[in-house]
C-alpha cells in the first residue's frame, strides 16, 4: 500500500500533458486559503524544504502540484515540469534545492507571460526525499479581495474560478487553511469549501498561527469541532513566522519549537485534549492516510474513463491516417480510387438513409429531405394552389366573347376554354423548376457532409472531389430542367378534352344541376317581364317623347312571341331608339306623329332606362376606354341628331353579365377546375420522377466514373499533400496513446498493490 501515492503521482504526470482535471479527476489534496494565512509556511513544513516563492504580491499565480515521494536512498532530487507560454512541455531536473525558489519564480513568469494575471496551466514539482510521506498537494493562489499594484481588476474572480475548478471535483480533498487569530465565521477557505462540499465530507480544516493567540483555549475550541464541525476534523499547526524566515530559522528548528509548544499547551490527562491532532507530523500522517484511502475508493472508476479516452485517441489517429510520403504514382492512384469509391458509396448511403449519425438527430437529413421537398413542399404547394383565384369572371367573359368573333356563339366556344387553361397550366412551370433547384441544393449539402475518416487530412483531394461532384450535379440539373419544360410543353400542346376523367359522369351531373338552377331563374325573370308587357298602355310608364305605338307598325318586325337574349335585347333597344329619333327629326311637331310609328316591340323591356340612356348627350356609354374615362357622343349641330361615338383603342364591356353569360362563365369555371386537376395530378407525379431520374440517380450512377476519369491525370502528389498541422496532430495522438497505455499499466500496478 505504500506505493499507491507514487503510482498516482506518475499517473498524474503522464496524463497532465493532455488531459485536464475536469476530464479525468485523479485523487489529490488542494490547499485553499486567503493570503497571509500561512499556506506557504505550511507546505514548506510538510516538505521539509524552504523552496516556495514568497512576497507581498500574489506570488503563486498558477497551480503548483507538489508530489512528495518517499525515497529509500539518502539522495534528494526534484523534477520540475510545466507547459510554457507557447504550449511546449518543458521538464527540468533539479539537484540543488536552493535554486528551486528562484526557478519557480522564473517559470511562473514564463507561463503567465510576465503579467500578473492568473493562469490555469500547472507547475508540477516532483520531490524525492527519504523523510517525507507519499503525498500530493496542490497549492492554489491565495484568495484576495482587492487588486493592488498592477494586478488585473478582476483578479478576485480569476482566483475564485481557478480554485473552484479544482475543489468542485468530487475526487479532491480540500485542505482549508485558517488563522487562529481570526474567527472561523470569517474564514474564506471554509466558505469556499462549503460551497462545493456542503456536507463537510471531504474538507480538512487546518488552524495556523496558534502561537499568536493569547489563550490556547481559542484554537482548542476551533479544532474540537464545536464551532464548525468537519467529518475529517481539524489539525492545529505552528509554522515559521515571517521574522523566523528572515532570521533563516530552519524547518527542523521550527518543527522542534512547534512540538514544544503543543506539549506545553495540551493536557494529555484530559481525554478531550488527548485526542486532538496537532503538529505538522500528525497533519502529514493524516493527509497520507486520507489520500491512500481516497485513492483506493476512486481508482476503480478511473479505468473505464481512461479506456474511453484511449478509444477517442485511437479514432483520431485513424482519421489522421498514416503519412503517405515516398509513394510512387501507381500507389497514389490506388489510394485515389479507394477514396473515390468510399466517397461515392457514402453519397449513395446518405441519399438512401443508410448512414448512422453520431450527433443528436432532431431534423431530417439526406434523402429524407428530398422526400420532404417532393411530398411536403412541392406537391403540397401544387395542391394548395387554386386555379380560379387567378381568373376573374370579367376575364372569363372577355375570353368567351373574344373567341366568339363577330357573330357571337350559341354554345360556349372551346377555344376560350383552351386559352384560359393554358394560361393556368403555364403557372406550374416555375414551381416545378424551383423544385429541381431545391433538390440540387440538397445534393450539394449531401456532398459537403460526406466525411471519409482518413481523407479529411488531404484538403486538396477533398476540394478536388467536391468541385468535380458539383460540376457533375450542375450538368445533371440542366437536362432535368429541360425535361420539366418539356412536360409543360406536352401539356400545353394538346388539351385532351376526351380524357376519361374530364367529362365524367359526376362532373356532368354537377353541371346539369347548376344549369337547371340558372334556367329556373331565367324563366322566372322572363315570366315577370311578360306579365309587365301585358299591362294596358295607359298604365305603362313611358318616357317623354315615346308614346305607345300600334301592334302593326313597322317597328314590330320582331314579332310578339320572340324572346331575346339579354345581349340581343340591348342591341334591339338601341336599334329601336335609332329609328324613333330619325322619325322625330322628320316630324318636328308632335301632332304629326302617327301613333303606329311609336309602338315599341312587345317584348322590349321597360323603356324608361333605355330612353334615359340615349336621351342625354353625355350619358351614352356602352363602352369604357382604357383609362376608364367616359366616351362622349359626337353630335351634329342640329338638335337631337347624333352619330356613333369614336371607338376606343381598348374595349372592355362595362355592363354586367347577362344570364346566358353567367351560365357560360360558371361552366367554363367547372371545366377549368376539372381539367386543371388532371394536369396538376400528372405534373405532381411526373416532375419528382424526372428529377430523380435525370439528377439524383444519374449522379449516383456516374459519380465514381466521372471522378476517376477527371482526377487520375492530376498531379497526384499535390492531391495527397498534408498540411503541417496534420503531422503535428498525428504525433500528439501517438504520444497521447503511449501515455494512456502507460496509465493503464499503472492502474494494474495499483490493483496489484491492493491485492
Amino acid at each position: 500500500m505504500d506505493k499507491l501515492v507514487p503510482i498516482v503521482n506518475k499517473l498524474q504526470n503522464v496524463l497532465s500533458s493532455f488531459i485536464s482535471s475536469e476530464t479525468l479527476s485523479l485523487p489529490h489534496i488542494a490547499v485553499v486559503g486567503a493570503q497571509s494565512v500561512g499556506k506557504t509556511s505550511l507546505l514548506e513544513s510538510l516538505v521539509g524544504l524552504s523552496f516556495m516563492p514568497k512576497g507581498e504580491d500574489i506570488v503563486t499565480r498558477t497551480p503548483i502540484i507538489i508530489q512528495l515521494t518517499n525515497s529509500k536512498s539518502e539522495e534528494c532530487y526534484c523534477t520540475l515540469t510545466y507547459t510554457d507560454y507557447e504550449n511546449n512541455r518543458v521538464e527540468k531536473h533539479v539537484d540543488d534545492f536552493s535554486i528551486l525558489n528562484d526557478m519557480l519564480i522564473d517559470v511562473t513568469e514564463e507561463i503567465t507571460g510576465g503579467n500578473k494575471c492568473i493562469k490555469e496551466s500547472p507547475i508540477i514539482i516532483e520531490i524525492h526525499k527519504s523523510d517525507v510521506l507519499d503525498l500530493t498537494l496542490i497549492d492554489l493562489p491565495g484568495l484576495t479581495k482587492v487588486p493592488v499594484g498592477n494586478q488585473p481588476q478582476n483578479v478576485e474572480e480569476q482566483i475564485v474560478n481557478l480554485v473552484n475548478k479544482y475543489i468542485k471535483n468530487p475526487n479532491c480533498i480540500i485542505l482549508a487553511v485558517s488563522c487562529a487569530n481570526i474567527d472561523l465565521a470569517n474564514s474564506d477557505s471554509l466558505k469556499m469549501a462549503r460551497s462545493v462540499d456542503p456536507k463537510h465530507e471531504r474538507t480538512i480544516g487546518v488552524i495556523t498561527k496558534c502561537d499568536m493567540v493569547e489563550k490556547p483555549e481559542i484554537w482548542k475550541k476551533m479544532i474540537s469541532g464545536s464551532l464548525y464541525p468537519l467529518k475529517k476534523g481539524f489539525v492545529a499547526v505552528v509554522c515559521r513566522s515571517q521574522k523566523e524566515v528572515e532570521d533563516n530559522t530552519t524547518i527542523e528548528d521550527s518543527l522542534r519549537k512547534e512540538e514544544e509548544y503543543f506539549n506545553q499547551c495540551l493536557d494529555l490527562s484530559n481525554q478531550m485534549e488527548s485526542i486532538m491532532e496537532c503538529g505538522i507530523k500528525n497533519l502529514a500522517k493524516k493527509l497520507n492516510n486520507i489520500l491512500i484511502e481516497h485513492i483506493k475508493n476512486t481508482v476503480p472508476f478511473l479505468k473505464p474513463k481512461i479506456d474511453a479516452l484511449k478509444s477517442i485517441e485511437e479514432e483520431k489517429l485513424l482519421e489522421l491516417g498514416e503519412p503517405m510520403d515516398n509513394m510512387n504514382r501507381s500507389e497514389y492512384l490506388a489510394v485515389l480510387v479507394n477514396y473515390i469509391t468510399k466517397f461515392s458509396q457514402q453519397y449513395q448511403d446518405i441519399i438512401d438513409g443508410k448512414v448512422f449519425y453520431k450527433d443528436r438527430v432532431d431534423e431530417l437529413k439526406g434523402g429524407a429531405r428530398i422526400h420532404y421537398i417532393f411530398n411536403d413542399w412541392y406537391i403540397k404547394s401544387l395542391n394548395d394552389f387554386s386555379p380560379l383565384e387567378l381568373l376573374t369572371d370579367e376575364e372569363i367573359r372577355i375570353a368567351i366573347r373574344n373567341s366568339s368573333g363577330p357573330r357571337g356563339a350559341l354554345f360556349v366556344p372551346e377555344s376560350a376554354f383552351e386559352t384560359l387553361i393554358k394560361k393556368l397550366i403555364n403557372c406550374l412551370k416555375e414551381p416545378s423548376l424551383r423544385c429541381a433547384d431545391q433538390v440540387y441544393e440538397e445534393l450539394i449539402k449531401i456532398v459537403d457532409n460526406c466525411r471519409i475518416a482518413d481523407m479529411e487530412r488531404f484538403t486538396n483531394l477533398k476540394s478536388a472531389i467536391n468541385e468535380q461532384v458539383k460540376i457533375l450535379l450542375k450538368d445533371c440539373l440542366q437536362p432535368t430542367k429541360e425535361m420539366i419544360k418539356n412536360l409543360m410543353l406536352i401539356e400545353l400542346s394538346y388539351i385532351n378534352t376526351s380524357h376519361p376523367d374530364f367529362l365524367n359522369e359526376q362532373f356532368m351531373r354537377n353541371v346539369y344541376d347548376k344549369d337547371n338552377d340558372y334556367v329556373e331563374e331565367l324563366d322566372h325573370a322572363v315570366h315577370m317581364q311578360s306579365n309587365s308587357n301585358k299591362l294596358p298602355h295607359s298604365k305603362r310608364d313611358f318616357p317623354d317623347g315615346y308614346p305607345p305605338t300600334g301592334s302593326g307598325g313597322s317597328n314590330n318586325c320582331m314579332g310578339s312571341s320572340t324572346v331575346l337574349h339579354p345581349h340581343q335585347h340591348q342591341q334591339h333597344s338601341q336599334y329601336s331608339q335609332h329609328s324613333q329619333h330619325a322619325q322625330h327629326a322628320q316630324h318636328h311637331h308632335p301632332s304629326h306623329h302617327h301613333p303606329s310609328h311609336h309602338h315599341p316591340p312587345p317584348n322590349h323591356p321597360p323603356y324608361k332606362e333605355d330612353a334615359k340612356l340615349w336621351k342625354g348627350k353625355d350619358d351614352m356609354r356602352p363602352f369604357k376606354s382604357k383609362e376608364g374615362t367616359k366616351i362622349t357622343n359626337i353630335h351634329n349641330s342640329r338638335e337631337n341628331v347624333f352619330v356613333l361615338p369614336v371607338i376606343p383603342e381598348k374595349i372592355i364591356p362595362e355592363y354586367s353579365s347577362s344570364s346566358k353569360e353567367i351560365i357560360e362563365i360558371d361552366l367554363i369555371k367547372s371545366l377549368i377546375n376539372n381539367y386543371f386537376n388532371i394536369v396538376r395530378k400528372h405534373i405532381a407525379d411526373a416532375v419528382p420522377k424526372a428529377i430523380m431520374h435525370f439528377m439524383v440517380n444519374t449522379s449516383r450512377k456516374t459519380m465514381q466514373k466521372v471522378l476517376i476519369s477527371n482526377l487520375h491525370n492530376s498531379e497526384l502528389f499535390n492531391l495527397f499533400n498534408e498540411c503541417s498541422s496534420i503531422k503535428v496532430k498525428r504525433n500528439n495522438c501517438k504520444k497521447n496513446l503511449e501515455s494512456l497505455n502507460q496509465a493503464i499499466k499503472m492502474l494494474a500496478e495499483i490493483r496489484n498493490q491492493e491485492l
